[in-house]
């Protein structure tokens, strides 16, 4: 992070410390890389029926849902989800199924794979050391890798070895819980859509450029980017979307204000422990 924001590790950490301080940034937590656990990532960007009344009751189901990772709510009919799903085409289409008709959502936009945004494939096959050790980390990152090896029986040496084998093959990622309603301003969501991945690459430059408060990107997909951002007021918000249609290269611009940012990852606890107890089994 440091090297790409071209800054250093302590003034990285003295910002991150600044956000929790100011409750911007509310906690964080391990997940697993989707492909890790055997599973595809998916984004779906739908409005809801009748919004305005039932959005509320929407979103209490969608939270409940195996394999909602993320919700976004923007103000407005709009939901931005992060699903993980199992890899089967049937399986991927009955999840696509259900959300759409929780939300009354007759055409999603579903973003698959690589367009999917932000996740390396991961090609680790998951040990038990790995899921024990992931396991530990999954509420508490910053946890040391004695308690950790403490906890999972095991050296710290051996621990050491393979939290970095499983860094080196993005087996996981942190998530942070961010409180948006602390923000001073507001927090906007964009996703652009190009015409090409030539394109891309100079308009993702572009805008990271342009966007002085920029809080999360996700740009690893061929031909769409996410930007959350945040504007000083509704008129900088109205301008930043009018300058984002006018870069060569971009079709479509979606952007929404984000009103709730909702981290559901608890059935990955579950999902876990049965991968554990499959290879408890086996073994």
């Amino acid at each position: 992070m440091a090297l790409k924001l071209r800054t250093d590790q302590k003034t990285i950490w003295r910002r991150i410390r600044n956000l929790e301080r100011a409750r911007i940034l509310e906690g964080r937590e391990v997940v697993a890389n989707p492909y890790f656990i055997g599973h595809q990532p998916i984004r779906m960007i739908l409005n809801v029926a009748n919004h305005d009344k039932t959005k509320d009751n929407v979103i209490s189901q969608l939270i409940h849902v195996d394999g909602t990772v993320l919700i976004l709510d923007w103000q407005g009919p709009t939901l931005h989800l992060l699903l993980f799903c199992e890899k089967s085409e049937r399986a991927i289409s009955r999840k696509i199924g259900l959300v759409s008709s929780i939300s009354g959502c007759d055409e999603p936009i579903v973003l698959r794979n690589s367009e999917a945004l932000g996740f390396y494939e991961c090609k680790l096959k998951a040990s038990m050391k790995d899921l024990l050790i992931m396991r530990s980390l999954r509420k508490n990152p910053r946890k040391r890798v004695q308690q950790i090896a403490k906890e999972v029986h095991l050296s710290n040496r051996t621990v050491e070895r393979r939290i970095s084998a499983l860094t080196a093959n993005h087996a996981f990622f942190h998530m942070v819980r961010m409180g948006f309603q602390n923000v001073e301003g507001l927090t906007c969501s964009a996703f652009v859509f190009y015409s090409d991945q030539a394109n891309k690459l100079t308009g993702d430059a572009e805008v990271a450029s342009r966007l002085q408060r920029l809080v999360f990107s996700a740009t690893k997909g061929n031909r769409i980017s996410q930007f959350t951002f945040v504007c000083r007021n509704a008129s900088e918000s109205e301008e930043m979307k009018r300058w984002l249609q006018t870069i060569d290269g971009i079709e479509k611009v979606m952007m929404g204000l984000v009103t709730k940012y909702i981290l559901v990852t608890d059935w990955l606890d579950f999902e876990m422990e049965q991968m554990i107890s499959r290879q408890v089994r086996r073994d």
